[in-house]
This record gives C-alpha cells, sequence and structure tokens, in this order.
C-alpha cells in the first residue's frame, strides 16, 4: 500500500529517513490492528459478562456443592 502513495506526499505524512517507509507503513498497521483487537476484546468482556446485583455477587449457594472424587 505505501508503494502507491505519491512521491510528494511521502515527506509530509512520513517523518525521518524515508528509505524503510513500507516497513515503518507495515508496522503502524500492525500496532493498528492490535489496538483494533483490545478493542474488540473489551466490547465482548463489556458485553459478555452480565451485570449481578450486589447480593448475587456476595451471596452463597444455598446447597454445597457434593464431591464427586473417583467417578
Amino acid at each position: 500500500m505505501a508503494q502507491h502513495v505519491p512521491p510528494s506526499l511521502v515527506p509530509q505524512i512520513f517523518l525521518g529517513r524515508q528509505a524503510n517507509v513500507s516497513m515503518r507503513f507495515g508496522g503502524e498497521l500492525g500496532l493498528l490492528f492490535n489496538v483494533l483487537m483490545c478493542l474488540v476484546a473489551v466490547i465482548s468482556i463489556i458485553v459478555g459478562v452480565a451485570n449481578r446485583p450486589e447480593e448475587q455477587r456476595s451471596g452463597r449457594p444455598q446447597v454445597p456443592a457434593t464431591a464427586q472424587l473417583g467417578s
């Protein structure tokens, strides 16, 4: 994608050495992808974890679970 950028725009967009513009552009795309995946993870956690009232969070079950040893 960076090869299709007009040469007149390269010094304005990418500061510093322009010999490695395609590598820098690829790295930026990789970082942007990681940020996107973090946002997707946070949104899925927020949506997937149900909000429970305070009394349910701290409450204990009425019947304790029985141990299933050896089955």
